[in-house]
């Protein structure tokens, strides 16, 4: 989607400055990528974990050796329910 990687390119400088600064944890607004929004149209922003969004902090915090907590919008099914939710990740800069 267009709106993740504008919302990415917004992150980045930020991100950045946070890790030139000396940060080690770096924790993102809730659902950075798809912006948070009550309406259906949110369920329109869903990914899996291994999308777009996960694998470009996945790359942002190898390449600046920071960890990255965010939340995503996922197509995670739980014990307790059979819908999409909410998942927080944090991102450790290794291999």
């Amino acid at each position: 989607m267009a709106i993740f990687k504008k919302n990415h390119k917004n992150a980045l400088p930020l991100i950045k400055e946070a890790a030139k600064k000396g940060a080690e944890l770096i924790v993102l607004p809730e659902l950075f990528a798809s912006c948070y929004y009550v309406t259906k149209d949110i369920w329109n922003s869903v990914e899996t974990l291994d999308g777009v969004t996960v694998k470009w902090l996945e790359n942002t915090s190898k390449r600046l050796g920071v960890y990255i907590g965010a939340s995503c919008s996922s197509q995670t099914k739980s014990i307790t329910s059979n819908v999409d939710e909410y998942d927080m990740v944090i991102i450790a800069p290794t291999d």
